[in-house]
């Protein structure tokens, strides 16, 4: 839903993957939110097998090795006071919780370095687009439509769109919908120009600057870090597509539990059926070394507000 577009778009897409082997010990919050009824497992085994997956594929990976991720981060005491502690949170799952933000951004770090690493190739770049390791797609991306948002000139704002006031082409796009009172944190793309102030702005903030009072969520924590540093931030109701998944025993890519109810409250999209997709799923064609596509539809829905006014 990401790659194979911007490869149909005339993009070749270079990949860092910045990731924690699964041999070294996880930090997620999700099992603290919700129980599940069936076991589910990284997608790949480890950084290596997706790495060479991809690789297979023709991809270019730039990063060689995992991710590893900080044991004890030290926390700002006034970002877990202004931190929403969520419905059924100990202390110090939400203490947890808000060690997880900041190993979040701390690899966010990790991808702007391993995208200059080769300085002169850097320069070539495009567009660049960072995906959470459990995000997925209900649809393929429409890579003609993100690429004219990156670049018209005077992109339209918002009221809080620039703390400068200034047009530019630092732009970041983000999902339209599920923006927890900022933008969305499990998918951007972003102009060659706003990248580095995407990617170590909000760790750099976090630990120098003082918080805004409206920071209230790490989604409202990057968004208002980044209208401080003068990007222009776009949430288009065109883009509400991204959905939170999982893998299960048996390799099947599946919506996290309670996504088609978050969809239609957040998004005001509704999921005909959230089986595991098999319109969208990519085969690779080893003899003409291609990747084909059978649909760009991967899960069945339908649009209940047009405009996303209802959207949160």
């Amino acid at each position: 839903a990401v790659l194979n577009p911007l490869r149909q778009a005339g993009y070749e897409p270079d990949i860092a993957l910045v990731l924690d082997d699964s041999s070294s010990t996880p930090h997620v919050t999700n099992d603290q939110k919700v129980k599940v009824d069936y076991t589910h497992q990284p997608a790949f085994a480890s950084f290596n097998e997706a790495a060479e997956a991809l690789r297979d594929m023709d991809f270019n990976v730039v990063t060689d090795s995992p991710y590893v991720q900080v044991a004890e981060p030290i926390l700002n005491e006034q970002y877990v006071s202004q931190l929403q502690q969520k419905d059924g949170m100990t202390d110090e799952q939400h203490r947890d919780r808000s060690k997880n933000n900041i190993r979040m951004m701390e690899s966010w770090g990790r991808c702007y370095d391993e995208m200059t690493a080769d300085s002169q190739r850097s320069m070539e770049y495009d567009i660049v687009v960072r995906v959470r390791e459990d995000a997925g797609f209900i649809e393929a991306l429409d890579v003609d439509f993100l690429v004219e948002k990156l670049t018209e000139n005077g992109p339209e704002q918002d009221d809080e769109s620039s703390s400068t006031g200034k047009s530019s082409n630092r732009v970041v796009i983000s999902n339209g919908c599920r923006q927890s009172h900022g933008m969305n944190d499990k998918f951007a793309v972003v102009s060659r120009d706003a990248a580095e102030s995407y990617f170590h702005s909000p760790l750099r903030y976090y630990y120098t600057k003082p918080l805004d009072p409206k920071v209230i969520s790490s989604e409202s924590f990057i968004y208002y870090t980044y209208l401080a540093e003068g990007l222009t931030v776009l949430k288009p109701p065109e883009i509400r597509s991204v959905v939170k998944v999982i893998t299960d025993e048996n390799g099947n890519t599946l919506l996290f539990p309670g996504e088609k109810k978050t969809l239609i409250h957040m998004c005001r999209v509704s999921i005909h059926d959230e089986s595991a997709p098999n319109g969208c799923t990519t085969a690779w064609d080893t003899t003409n070394r291609d990747l084909h596509q059978t649909s760009e539809i991967c899960w069945p829905y339908k649009i209940k507000d047009p405009t996303c006014e209802t959207c949160k």
